[in-house]
């Protein structure tokens, strides 16, 4: 996998999301999964819209951590 689609943002900037929390859904190639939040906080800034391609290792947004 080199790139995939933002298909649905989950979370919108200044929810607070939990670690290992779904918060953003992407496609790829062969399917449809959820990202997960690496840490608790709050999502700041969706970097990545819906439907744009985000490149592998690429940020998809900023969570200010607790």
């Amino acid at each position: 996998m080199t790139e995939a689609t933002i298909v649905r943002w989950i979370k919108k900037p200044g929810e607070r999301v939990r670690k290992d929390e779904g918060i953003v859904e992407v496609e790829t190639a062969k399917s449809v999964f959820s990202v997960e939040a690496p840490v608790e906080g709050d999502l700041e800034i969706i970097l990545v819209p819906e439907g744009k391609i985000a490149k592998m290792g690429e940020s998809l947004g900023t969570i200010t951590a607790l």
